[in-house]
């Protein structure tokens, strides 16, 4: 991107990356596969929002010294600050990444779980999104950066309510 990624610009990619997944944790209830191929057991909603609940809060802990770095950014050269800015994005993706797979082995109230697996595949798209930025900045490139930051704004605003009902709010940092 031609200008310096700004304070809330950077807030907005790695806390969204922290919504596209969480890290560590599962369940003990028995899993069987659907149709759509989520995971469903009987595990309740409360065990499962609890589960994912602990998961976001060690993405939380991980994406802290990102946010940190973001922000002295600031104080940067556009050229470093460009640079690192496509740096911490790109683990933060890479946090969100493996925080995904770990939240989507958990174990879904199997009447729940359609919905989870459509908000889990929300948050893939994402981690995506957030990656075209880190990506739109690395080659400078506007249009993609615009883009993609109003794609993850959308998708965030959508899916705010549904990822505080199954337990993933604490993953929203904005």
């Amino acid at each position: 991107m031609a200008r310096r990624p700004t304070t809330a610009l950077g807030v907005l990619v790695l806390g969204a990356l922290a919504v596209c997944g969480c890290g560590g944790g599962g369940g003990s209830a028995k899993t069987t596969t659907t149709a759509t191929g989520a995971a469903s057991s009987s595990v309740t909603h409360a065990q499962f929002a609890a589960q994912a609940t602990r998961i976001c809060e060690g993405v939380v802990r991980k994406d802290e010294p990102l946010q940190k770095q973001e922000e002295s950014l600031k104080h940067q050269s556009l050229s470093k600050a460009d640079q690192e800015f496509v740096s911490l994005a790109d683990q933060a993706a890479a946090i969100a990444r493996t925080a995904d797979a770990q939240l989507r082995a958990l174990a879904k109230p199997a009447a729940e779980a359609m919905a989870i697996e459509a908000l889990l595949r929300a948050y893939s798209e994402q981690a995506t999104d957030a990656a075209n930025i880190a990506k739109a900045a690395a080659r400078q490139d506007s249009t993609l950066g615009e883009a993609a930051t109003r794609a993850l704004a959308r998708s965030i605003a959508v899916n705010d309510a549904d990822a505080k009902k199954y337990g993933l709010g604490d993953c929203l940092m904005l």
